[in-house]
């Protein structure tokens, strides 16, 4: 009997790990995407660029909207987690662009349309993959994640707000 308790402990332990892990996995792209938000600051200002660019944020939601109804994902939930990680990665933008007013960096930024955006569109699709390849085997994401989120999404200019709408985002996807 105790040989049956044990065995039960750890497959039910090894699904656990594999449930961290694909949530794991899919916060450290998140992490990754935003990332590049201060390459995507610096390459702004050194070009005169705003930071604000609605026709891409609308190309980049109506994208993953489409790559989440393909993956199974409901689009408009997924919309609303982008939406979130937009306003995250301009917020790092904000923050960093207003550090380099009095910290100016002499270093030329990676190239927005050449390096990052192709880095960017394949870290978005990842996530969708990602969520949906969670959502698949998991079910939806739980509360109790909250804290391995917040170890993992650790960008420099994110603020703690910006991390709980991201992760309010996740908790709402199917």
């Amino acid at each position: 009997m105790k040989t049956i308790i044990m065995g039960c402990l750890l497959f039910f332990g090894s699904m656990a790990n594999a449930n961290d892990n694909k949530a794991t996995a899919l916060f450290e792209t998140i992490n990754q995407r935003l990332g590049y938000m201060t390459d995507v600051a610096l390459y702004k200002a050194q070009n005169q660029l705003a930071i604000e660019n609605t026709k891409r944020e609308i190309v980049v939601i109506n994208s993953a909207k489409a790559s989440a109804a393909e993956a199974g994902l409901d689009p408009a939930r997924v919309e609303a987690f982008f939406k979130a990680q937009i306003s995250a990665a301009k917020a790092i933008q904000y923050r960093y662009r207003a550090e380099l007013l009095s910290q100016p960096i002499e270093r030329l930024p990676l190239d927005l349309n050449k390096e990052i955006r192709p880095a960017l569109i394949k870290l978005g699709h990842q996530i969708i993959e990602q969520m949906a390849g969670y959502v698949k085997q998991h079910g939806a994401f739980k509360p109790e994640q909250w804290a391995a989120f917040l170890k993992i999404v650790n960008q420099q200019y994110l603020s703690k707000m910006d991390k709980t709408r991201l992760f309010e985002g996740l908790l709402r996807i199917r």
